[in-house]
């Protein structure tokens, strides 16, 4: 539903009430906007003047509207206009879009946790010297020397030679 507003007037949609205050024409070389100044409330309490436009480029004949959004926590509401102000009436569109900002944190939270899983390990850790009693595994040569010694031991005949 896209309510007409005249000057002043006020409408009340999914529980917020706007009121149309006036219209604004910026003009350059470029382009033409125009927006209309809508009062948003709700609950009595003032959530502030948001301005949807419409602009229309030199080189077009064609406007391009920008819509107003008042983003929250539970939900968003945005503000279109529809078509440019004329004798002092607007046509506005109201969307109300609930959890819209929780998609966000849950894109956040899903980047976070892939560049957490996709982050290198170490590629080795320090080894700690081994305790005094304890031949080292990374020296051969104290490792074949275990090695010959418990070989020569088991094939030695008992009692001596």
């Amino acid at each position: 539903r896209a309510p007409t507003l005249r000057h002043g007037e006020s409408t009340s949609l999914h529980g917020y009430t706007i009121t149309y205050l006036g219209d604004r024409t910026e003009r350059n070389t470029r382009k033409t906007t125009v927006s209309a100044d809508l009062q948003v409330e709700r609950d009595g309490r003032d959530l502030g003047t948001y301005a949807p436009a419409l602009s229309t480029f030199a080189a077009s004949n064609q406007a391009i509207g920008t819509p107003s959004v008042r983003t929250g926590v539970r939900e968003d509401i945005y503000l279109t206009l529809i078509a440019p102000p004329t004798e002092g009436r607007v046509v506005i569109r109201v969307r109300v879009n609930p959890l819209v900002v929780w998609l966000w944190i849950g894109a956040a939270v899903m980047v976070a946790g892939t560049a957490i899983a996709a982050w290198p390990e170490p590629r080795s850790r320090r080894r700690r010297p081994p305790p005094a009693d304890q031949p080292a595994h990374d020296e051969p040569a104290a490792h074949a020397d275990a090695l010959d010694t418990a070989s020569t031991a088991a094939t030695a005949p008992a009692g001596g030679p």
